[in-house]
């Protein structure tokens, strides 16, 4: 029985996070693995176990002690609330220190963080591979000129979405600079970041940015350092 219970709210657990998660990557277009697997373990990594433990035990405690079975349950999931909202709200903190405000992608901070954290274990495995794609914009300055700064920042956010478009689930985008970006490309070598690069270029002649009525030219320099 307790077996069928925790299949039960497994399922049950691992559908809502997906159906969050698509409606969450298509709203801010974000790669679905990446959300999903933020949400369901990350962002509570300590309250998982609890989460399942109070649910398990609050079907059996239901069903076999009555009303003061329903009591124990209703402090499991009160403690529990308790619990995720603490870690939702450490979870945004944590996400808006490291996250650039204009573009919504990651800033200097992040890369400095996973710098630190992440790429000691690349170097660490054996046969790993890891590039650094560089973007640079070209002709922001002259974009500023002759329309003005909110046209600068619409060709940064409009660059910023095919970044996010084209690069893969596991890949990370930062913006580095004022017109700086770089893209994470794990088990990448040079061959699939320059691929990457190149569908770059092919979104933005496909997808040129309107501002104004007006189609707003500029163009990106890229080059790639590779583990």
């Amino acid at each position: 029985e307790v077996l069928v219970v925790a299949v039960i709210i497994a399922v049950f657990d691992l559908a809502n996070n997906g159906f969050v998660a698509l409606a969450i990557s298509i709203d801010q277009e974000q790669p679905w693995e990446a959300v999903f697997r933020r949400i369901a373990l990350v962002d509570r990594r300590n309250s998982l176990v609890l989460w399942y433990f109070v649910n398990i035990s609050g079907v059996l405690l239901s069903t076999y002690m009555g009303k003061a079975g329903t009591l124990f349950v209703f402090l499991g999931v009160l403690a529990l609330w308790a619990q995720m909202q603490f870690e939702r709200e450490a979870a945004r903190k944590a996400q808006e220190a490291q996250t650039d405000v204009l573009t919504g992608l990651f800033n200097t901070r992040y890369l400095e963080d996973w710098m630190g954290s992440e790429f000691p274990k690349i170097v660490a495995r054996d046969e790993a591979e890891c590039s650094l794609v560089f973007v640079d914009v070209d002709g922001l300055k002259q974009v500023n000129d002759t329309y003005g700064h909110e046209a600068g920042d619409s060709v940064l956010t409009h660059l910023a979405k095919i970044l996010r478009s084209v690069t893969r689930a596991n890949d990370k985008v930062v913006r580095y600079g004022g017109d700086e970006f770089i893209l994470i490309c794990q088990d990448a070598g040079v061959a699939e970041a320059t691929a990457i690069g190149q569908r770059i270029l092919q979104a933005i002649k496909k997808d040129p940015l309107i501002y104004d009525g007006h189609e707003v030219g500029y163009g990106v320099s890229m080059g790639v350092a590779s583990f």
